[in-house]
């Protein structure tokens, strides 16, 4: 009897060894909550380290301060904040290069506009212009921060230089003239960007462009002057062509 039960125990003891064992095997298989974290594709963030080209099309607010004064003498008449509006479009290059969560960069960008601001003085004359805003360029670096699944998403600032040109008709009595002038000053602004990919992004940007004061008429009556500034709305397409575009 007692052999019997030595034998009924170890045979229940190697099949119980046994069940564990296989158990074991098949729970191996079983991948835990931490095996599924560790297996699961993670999104490869996008590479901003590239040089760009772009279009964009804008909408223009102007903005003129105007003085006219005798020739040689004191102001007799200001028209501060008289503006018009309108469409344009242009073209933009640049690069960025991004460390971490932030990014660094610079861009030149051409823009043509036919925004119209019309403004008449009253008496001395009878003086009228039209300003006519026409082409220009600028050049800005800008510094923002990268953010959301991926670091698709970006916010930044910018400041710089560029140059805008525009064209006066004048009228002064029975004289008339056309007058194409150019003015310098800087630009700055905010603006966002969103990657789609690491070819292509979409930017939108206000930017404000403050002018010199410039001459825009002169006789030996009467000079009017100008200082003229910008704000634009500015909404782009920006191609990557660099290194960032393959993902390096």
């Amino acid at each position: 009897m007692k052999s019997f039960l030595k034998r009924s125990i170890a045979t229940l003891a190697i099949l119980a060894i046994g069940a564990g064992a296989a158990s074991a095997a098949d729970l191996k298989g079983v991948p835990s909550a931490d095996d599924l974290v560790t297996v699961a594709p993670e999104g490869k963030p996008i590479n901003w380290n590239t040089i760009y080209a772009g279009i964009q099309g804008h909408y223009d607010w102007d903005n003129h301060d105007l003085t006219a004064s005798s020739t040689g003498g004191p102001v007799f008449a200001e028209l501060n904040g008289f503006g018009g509006h309108g469409l344009g479009y242009g073209a933009i290059v640049g690069g960025d290069l991004a460390r971490g969560n932030f990014l660094f960069g610079a861009a030149c960008e051409y823009d043509d506009s036919d925004s119209e601001a019309k403004f008449n003085i009253g008496g001395h004359g009878g003086l009228t212009a039209t300003a006519s805003r026409g082409t220009g360029w600028d050049c800005f670096g800008r510094f923002g921060y990268l953010w959301g699944t991926g670091k698709r998403a970006l916010l930044y600032g910018f400041a710089g230089y560029g140059q805008q040109d525009q064209t006066y008709a004048i009228s002064a009595g029975l004289d008339r003239a056309a007058v194409d002038k150019s003015t310098n000053g800087f630009v700055y602004g905010i603006g966002a960007e969103y990657a789609f990919n690491n070819f292509a992004s979409i930017d939108f940007r206000l930017k404000r462009f403050d002018g010199d004061s410039i001459t825009v008429y002169s006789d030996q009556c009467i000079t009017l002057r100008d200082n003229p500034d910008y704000t634009t709305a500015v909404f782009g397409l920006k191609i990557k062509v660099g290194p960032g575009a393959l993902g390096y």
